[in-house]
């Protein structure tokens, strides 16, 4: 394949995956990327295996056949560009950052580059952090579209993610294993950032699943199956049906885990403690909430002056609820 960003009579032959390493003046970029997939990808959950195989594919189509001695800023740049005129800034940004963490791994793990050259690479600007969260009206007229959609689990589905801000991928492949019910728990194994974690199930999410439990398959662990029982439930069409019948603008499925989020930060949850509900890595990925509990922050700092300085208590407010674009 022949492609403006470099000029190649044949493919390099690949590394055998996970063999030793090659000489770095024979290694292709296809030789690195299924080298780390073969030692990475296995220890990654399906979601993230799929995602990274998807890019692997074209990036090697495109990128493969280049030596990493000839893969340099130079090269790079151009590439850049093309993809800048095919996706998002903020895709473009996830897409290096995966070939970033191959290209790191060849450096210090494999020695088969002195250096990562993309880190000369100017990547584009971070987008915007988007949170919109659904204002009650919206909440309301979801839910009653989703009680009315064809896929008896959406309700219990959205329900679930609203409560709790579980990841769909989360839900969809939760089993009844780690459904504690006695510890009001789910118990995550792995998640989108590779780490366990425990979620709180509410009361009424738990009456919730126990009258879906009384569906379930007992030859299947899945709590939301296919019918053949091999894989989780597909609800996409019923979820873009749902949400036009509601007259959402503007709304995706992980908008719900916003709106989980702000929910919280508008009840006077610290940044910490959203971080911690929804297995955020860093707390700066939970900053985005902070503006919604200022009030509550203010509050807080209120009651203490009242308590301790005598100072005159302020009128509790609330801020103003959703639909939201932040």
């Amino acid at each position: 394949m022949t492609l403006p960003f470099f000029q190649t009579s044949a493919p390099a032959t690949p590394a055998q995956a996970g063999g030793p390493p090659l000489a770095a003046t024979t290694s292709t970029l296809s030789d690195l990327i299924l080298a780390y997939s073969a030692e990475y990808l296995p220890h990654m959950s399906p979601q993230s295996r799929a995602h990274r195989a998807y890019f692997f594919t074209w990036a090697q189509a495109e990128l493969g056949p280049i030596p990493l001695p000839e893969l340099t800023r130079e090269r790079l740049r151009p590439w850049v560009d093309s993809l800048l005129t095919r996706f998002k800034p903020g895709t473009v940004r996830t897409y290096l950052g995966l070939l970033n963490t191959v290209l790191n791994v060849g450096v210090k793990a494999y020695g088969w580059l002195d250096e990562n050259p993309l880190t000369r690479v100017k990547f584009p600007a971070s987008p915007p952090d988007r949170v919109r969260y659904l204002s009650e009206d919206e909440r309301e007229a979801l839910l009653e579209a989703c009680q009315h959609s064809r896929q008896p689990a959406l309700i219990v589905v959205v329900k679930m993610a609203l409560a709790t801000g579980m990841r769909k991928n989360e839900i969809l492949s939760l089993h009844w294993a780690a459904v504690d019910f006695t510890r009001g728990l789910f118990q995550l194994q792995r998640t989108k950032n590779g780490e366990s974690r425990a979620v709180p199930m509410a009361i009424g999410i738990k009456d919730l699943l126990k009258r879906w439990q009384k569906r379930r398959r007992f030859d299947v662990d899945l709590v939301f199956p296919r019918t053949d029982g091999t894989k989780p439930i597909y609800i996409d069409v019923c979820w873009v049906l749902a949400v036009k019948r509601a007259g959402l603008d503007n709304f995706r499925f992980h908008d719900l885990r916003h709106s989980a989020a702000s929910y919280l930060a508008m009840t006077g949850a610290s940044l910490r403690e959203i971080s911690e509900v929804l297995g955020h890595k860093h707390l700066a990925m939970s900053r985005r909430y902070a503006h919604l509990s200022d009030n509550y922050t203010a509050a807080i700092v209120q009651r203490m002056n009242t308590h301790f300085l005598g100072d005159a208590p302020a009128p509790t407010t609330r801020p103003e609820e959703g639909p939201s674009h932040v």
